[in-house]
């Protein structure tokens, strides 16, 4: 059976690229890749891009880019898909350029986020390797992928039968703080506690956060004041999820939406994981801030 490698991708509608770009850099620690009047690529480590931001005045999620490990893989799991109900369209080469991949496919989830799917990202030269003066260590990425993202809807039941009955995405657990509210999180075979969870709540937006994780928690603590000397907004300070055992804090990016900057997320082994329900998003810390 073919399956998800990781999340490779984000494509972030924005209105105001000039403060994406200044966040990006400056507070969280990207490098900008390829620009023009309407797109800016975000660089985490050597894929030419990791989020794209394209020109947009809906400041919300557009698409999720999940990678297949070959062509073979990608034509089998799409035919999955298919065999599952789902509606596959195969992008056009403008799209694969434009997404920076060989091959993708598409199709749109319950909450009106286009999923894709692609195998051959490009990659930067090794003579442009990956930089940023606001990182210490890294960006934990390569086979964990980017980070992960949370996607919320009115109908909880049909995104979980969505992401995980036919995408195929893995439960890991739950949190329920309150009868009213549960949040669902799913990863991909490659262990990271999740790439993506879901949830039925109030939002002005689809994307209720994005996350990208650091290979130190020093560097969760520097962004943590660089954001805070900067003016961000830092909706929740630091703190511990007791399901995915990170330490991460949660700011306001210039669309609305929160980004996580976190570390120490736990890898699951499939083989001997039991998925639970927690009643808590966080056992100490992540206070809001606002």
């Amino acid at each position: 059976m073919a399956t998800l490698r990781n999340l490779g991708y984000l494509v972030l509608g924005v209105s105001d690229l000039h403060a994406w770009k200044h966040f990006a850099t400056e507070i969280v620690g990207f490098q900008i890749g390829r620009e023009d009047e309407n797109h800016v690529a975000l660089r985490m480590d050597n894929f030419e891009q990791r989020i794209l931001l394209q020109k947009d005045d809906r400041d919300d999620i557009i698409a999720a880019g999940w990678l297949l490990t070959d062509p073979a893989e990608l034509e089998a799991y799409v035919e999955q898909l298919r065999a599952r109900d789902v509606e596959v369209t195969k992008g056009d080469s403008q799209l694969a350029n434009q997404r920076r991949v060989e091959s993708i496919y598409y199709c749109q989830d319950p909450n009106g986020v286009q999923q894709e799917f692609f195998c051959g990202p490009k990659m930067a030269p090794s003579t442009d390797p990956f930089s940023s003066n606001k990182i210490h260590s890294k960006f934990v990425t390569g086979d964990f992928g980017l980070g992960h993202f949370v996607p919320v809807g009115p109908d909880l039941e049909l995104s979980k039968d969505f992401y995980i009955n036919r995408m195929g995405l893995k439960l890991s657990g739950y949190i329920s703080p309150s009868p009213e509210v549960t949040v669902v999180f799913t990863h991909v075979p490659n262990g990271r506690f999740h790439s993506l969870a879901t949830a039925a709540m109030p939002s002005p937006k689809t994307l209720f956060h994005m996350a990208v994780e650091v290979e130190s928690l020093d560097d969760v603590g520097y962004a943590l004041d660089r954001a805070k000397a900067a003016g961000i907004e830092v909706t929740a300070d630091m703190g511990h999820h007791p399901n995915a055992k990170s330490i991460s804090f949660y700011m306001k990016t210039p669309s609305g939406f929160d980004i996580e900057i976190l570390s120490g997320e736990i890898v699951i082994d499939d083989e001997n994981w039991q998925a639970e329900t927690y009643q808590q998003f966080s056992d100490w810390g992540h206070k809001p801030q606002t």
